[in-house]
């Protein structure tokens, strides 16, 4: 398509707290080979208390495409709901504040999005860290035993999937089944995935085109992240219980063992917990990061915690939800 015809797409990027990420994001967002006056970018800021406003104030001063709004709920369907309402063009692009992006992701996106007439296009995540921790846990994530074999941090082929990260959507689908669920404060993008899958159509992932995903610094953040996780993943599964894959309950199903074996035979815990050490030494062992041997050790303490964080907040959700009944 030539530059004339290729449609408007409006940026959507909930933020809060990303003075370390948001200029290396907008960057990636430059240095795109879509045409910069068919993009217009909203960043939705969800009450900073450090840098990020004035870092895209500052930023906004050179480039006229760039409109900032703030989000007084703070959570992030409520901030795409906004960003939604004020844009106008034909293409929506959820971008994430601490990701980086290939320069043809866009482009990419939006070619598929109407060859295939696809829902929703996203490409593979790649998850990134910049300290010590950072990089022990990005090696952990790009472990099949870290990530579950989610096909869009995996995927080597283009392929229909449940879920991408982020999207790029049109916006008639969008609007036609009403946005994003604002009592979903984690998970929101599944949930939402689900229901654009079920009403819409498919969602394609591309390995051709790459985001790089910072993750979190320390570990006691990666614990609050992934209870939160797999407590709101649970509410999802209670609400669309055939979106759930075994990659999503084996960590669930893990946790509940060990705290079965504990009652039942405490021998049966200690099998558990060897035979799951064994599993994570292996994973480590094939780790083909390049982090240095003390790092690769140290994701012998990132794997547990995915695991019982994510499993515990599944069981956290879940038992929420009966006693509310």
């Amino acid at each position: 398509m030539y530059n004339n015809n290729l449609p408007g797409v409006d940026v959507l990027i909930a933020v809060r707290n990303e003075q370390n990420y948001i200029k290396d994001c907008l960057r990636s967002i430059f240095n795109s080979n879509y045409p910069q006056e068919k993009l217009k970018i909203y960043i939705i800021d969800g009450c900073s208390t450090d840098n990020t406003v004035a870092i895209v104030k500052e930023i906004k001063q050179h480039h006229n495409n760039i409109r900032l709004i703030y989000n007084e709920n703070k959570t992030v369907p409520f901030a795409l709901n906004l960003g939604i309402k004020e844009s106008s063009q034909e293409i929506i692009f959820w971008a994430t504040g601490h990701g980086q992006y290939d320069p043809d992701y866009i482009s990419k996106c939006v070619s598929e999005l109407f060859k295939t007439n696809a829902a929703s296009v996203g490409g593979v995540v790649i998850p990134q860290g910049r300290e010590y921790w950072g990089k022990v846990i990005a090696a952990s994530l790009k472990s099949p035993l870290g990530m579950g074999f989610a096909s869009y941090r995996r995927g080597t082929e283009s392929m229909w999937v449940d879920t991408v990260m982020g999207g790029c959507w049109r916006r008639r689908d969008v609007e036609k089944i009403g946005g994003f669920n604002e009592q979903w404060t984690r998970n929101q993008d599944s949930e939402f995935n689900i229901r654009l899958n079920n009403e819409i159509g498919g969602l394609l992932l591309l390995p051709t085109i790459k985001c790089r995903l910072f993750v979190r610094e320390s570990l006691i953040e990666l614990v609050k992240q992934y209870f939160q996780y797999g407590y709101w993943r649970s509410r999802t599964a209670i609400t669309h219980p055939r979106s759930v894959k075994i990659r999503q309950i084996l960590p669930t199903l893990f946790v509940i063992s060990l705290i079965f074996s504990i009652i039942i035979d405490v021998k049966l815990f200690y099998l558990l917990v060897f035979v799951y050490f064994i599993a994570i030494v292996v994973a480590v062992c094939v780790s083909k990061e390049k982090i240095g041997w003390l790092s690769k050790l140290s994701m012998l303490t990132v794997f547990p915690l995915l695991h019982l964080s994510w499993g515990s907040g599944f069981i956290c959700g879940f038992l929420n939800h009966i006693i509310k009944r």
